[in-house]
Parts: C-alpha cells; sequence; structure tokens
C-alpha cells in the first residue's frame, strides 16, 4: 500500500491556508476517491503516477455523468495534492502541472426580482406559528445582508452589533468582514432574538444565532428543508376558484414535513350539486360546506371540475419563481439588485459585501444587470 502523505496535505489546508472544516472534509473526499482508483491500477508509489492515470481518472468521473463544475472541482484538489507533493520535496515532478483544467460553460446565476422577494417575505409567516418569525428573520438576513448560508448558520449572538447596525461575519478561510444590518432586517431578527429564540434555547449555553424547534444550531441542511416547506405552502389567500376562497386551513404536519391543506370553498360554488363534505344549519338555511385536501406540491392544478384549483404564490401569474429556491439565491439576488439600483453601487462595495478574496467572482453579476449594461453603453460609446 503506498504511502500518501494526505494526513499533511490536509494539516497543511488547515493550518497554512486556514480552510474551513468543510472544504477540508470536500479536499479528504476528493482525494481519497482519486487514490482508491490509482490502487485499482497496481500502483504502489506516488512517483509512479503519471499524466495518463491523472486523465484516465477524469474520463472516468465523466462516464459517471458527473458535472463539469463538479470534474472540475476533483481536478482542482488532485493538482493542489500533487503541488504539495512536489514543493516538499516527496516527488520530484509534478504529474498535473502540464494538464489543463477541464472546461466549464459559464452559467449565469438564478436571481429572483425584488417583487418576488417581496413576496416571500411578506408569505413567509402567513401561518403565525412561533418559527415563522424565526424563519423570516433568515430569509430577512440572507437577502438583505448577502451571506452564504454557511455564514448564517455560524452566525454568533456577538456577531450582531446592533448599535453599530452592522454584523461580523466570519466567510471562507474565517476571513472577517462587516456588513451593514438595517431597515427590515434588523427589524426582523431583533424580533426573532426577543419572541422567539429564548423558548428555543431553554437553559442551554449555545451562541449561534439561529436554532432548530430542539434548540440545536440550526445546519445548511435544516435551512433549505425549511426554505422548501415555507416557499412550498405559500398560499395566495385572495385567489378565487370558481368562487370565493372562504378559509385556509393551517396545513397538517407528519415527521416534520407539511403533507396536506383543507380549503373551503363558499355556498355559491357548490349551489345545486350533489357533492359536499359538510353542511351547517344557519338561519334557518342550510349552508353546504365543500373541501380538497391538496397534497405537497407547489404547482396545485387539479383539471376535475368537482375539484378546487387553489392558486399559491409560485403558480400565480404576476410571479414566476425558479423552480428551486435554495439559500444562496438569496445572495445572487443582494448583488444583482445593488447594481441595478437608479444609483448602481460600486463593484467594489459589492464585492466586500460578499466578501470576494477575487473581484472576477464579483463581476458575473454585471452581466445579469442588462439596464445598467444598456445605460453605460449609452453614455459612453461614441455611436450610441
Amino acid at each position: 500500500m503506498m504511502e500518501t502523505h494526505l494526513h499533511d496535505y490536509l494539516t497543511m489546508l488547515r493550518v497554512e491556508r486556514n480552510l474551513s472544516p468543510l472544504s477540508i472534509e470536500a479536499y479528504k473526499h476528493d482525494i481519497t476517491d482519486y487514490l482508491k482508483y490509482l490502487e485499482k491500477k497496481d500502483l504502489n508509489y506516488l512517483h509512479d503516477i503519471s499524466q495518463k492515470h491523472i486523465r484516465g481518472y477524469m474520463r472516468l468521473l465523466n462516464n459517471k455523468n458527473k458535472s463539469s463544475a463538479t470534474i472540475s472541482r476533483y481536478f482542482s484538489a488532485i493538482r493542489g495534492y500533487h503541488l504539495f507533493l512536489s514543493m516538499e520535496g516527496i516527488l520530484e515532478k509534478n504529474p498535473s502541472l502540464q494538464l489543463e483544467s477541464p472546461r466549464q460553460p459559464k452559467k449565469l446565476p438564478n436571481v429572483l426580482s425584488i417583487d418576488d422577494i417581496d413576496a416571500i417575505i411578506n408569505h413567509i409567516d402567513i401561518w403565525e406559528d412561533n418559527l415563522g418569525k424565526r424563519d423570516k428573520a433568515i430569509i430577512e438576513i440572507l437577502y438583505s445582508c448577502g451571506l452564504r448560508v454557511t455564514e448564517l448558520c455560524n452566525l454568533s449572538l456577538s456577531d450582531i452589533l446592533s448599535d453599530d447596525d452592522l454584523i461580523r461575519v466570519f466567510g471562507k478561510g474565517s476571513k472577517e468582514r462587516y456588513v451593514p444590518l438595517m431597515g427590515k432586517a434588523k427589524k426582523a431578527i431583533k424580533d426573532y432574538l426577543k419572541k422567539i429564540r429564548p423558548d428555543l434555547v431553554r437553559k442551554r449555553k449555545i451562541s449561534n444565532v439561529f436554532l432548530s424547534r430542539n434548540g440545536r444550531p440550526l445546519t445548511r441542511i435544516g435551512i433549505n428543508k425549511m426554505i422548501n416547506s415555507r416557499i412550498d405552502w405559500m398560499i395566495n389567500k385572495e385567489s378565487t376558484v370558481n368562487g370565493e376562497v372562504k378559509k385556509i386551513e393551517k396545513p397538517k404536519r407528519k415527521n416534520g414535513r407539511y403533507t396536506t391543506v383543507t380549503i373551503i370553498i363558499d355556498n355559491d360554488f357548490m349551489k345545486g350539486r350533489k357533492e359536499y363534505t359538510y353542511k351547517k344549519m344557519k338561519d334557518g338555511k342550510w349552508i353546504y360546506y365543500h373541501e380538497e385536501k391538496i397534497f405537497y406540491k407547489r404547482k396545485i392544478n387539479v383539471k376535475k371540475t368537482q375539484q378546487v384549483k387553489v392558486g399559491t404564490v409560485l403558480s400565480d401569474d404576476g410571479v414566476q419563481l425558479p423552480k428551486k429556491i435554495h439559500p444562496h439565491i438569496f445572495r445572487h439576488s443582494f448583488a444583482t439588485h445593488l447594481l441595478q439600483a437608479e444609483e448602481p453601487a460600486d463593484l467594489r462595495f459589492i464585492q466586500e459585501m460578499l466578501g470576494h478574496s477575487d473581484i472576477s467572482s464579483t463581476q458575473i453579476y454585471t452581466h445579469l444587470d442588462k439596464r445598467t449594461l444598456i445605460k453605460t453603453y449609452k453614455k459612453f460609446h461614441p455611436r450610441a
């Protein structure tokens, strides 16, 4: 079995490059998979590794239908690993040195419009349960401060600098930055900290700002599930379905998930029909009620005439949201909306707010802002 020096490489990433535990775990996973491939090729020594072995591994990943982004990530980890081995004198030659990284198609990030953001925030607490205030504060912070979801999970009480209207954020590589906390975002987090968090934390000594129902720090997976669950059940109370929607009951939960929601339609809709769920006597007259259980899905579109078609925020004609809403889309929207303002924010300012070490990472948002592109072109091009 060949001596890999993997532990030494991971120690270097942690100590010298100050990478986060999640990043180190990702490197460990990628390099371990690569080394297993090499073992199957009966390689006993690191100096036996050549370009053809690295290329062969890249082909294997491609044959497994890995995305170009995933293959590029693996290649980056492998190249860094071989660079470390050569710099430490463990290898005389670096077999990855003359290999080019797999090309990735440039993909613009999905963003939400300002109206989309307003619709989500206005409906996030529609059922008025205790966690609604927490979830509203999470969305406000993700959008108003442009945080990565890991940064939000790691946010500590001592990082909320309310008197200075700032929050302190520790980004990739534990780099520290300060982001403004003002307006609706500040109000939402203040509301959550005062009214909800004490009941969640109870007597535990936990400094994380955002906690789960059980009083534990929220995880990336937990926030993803929360956003999907909340947005899936953003019922538009003002939608009409062949008659006025009289009532929309709170969805029932099973194993932590919303499963059904009951919509009650007014009597005029049911007039002359035999199908009804129940009836009540009121003022000497029978009032007929019809209920339909709509199962867990975003777009609700029941075609049978005796059933109801219920509009949700996501299927409303006026709001076209991407199919997948993930925490990072609020960060993309934060940057894009700063560029789309009447007086666009400076790109260097946005870079600082996002915690990008390289401005090229920030420049992708300029491609999303078509209005600013046209405005700048008209202002400076002599033939515009």
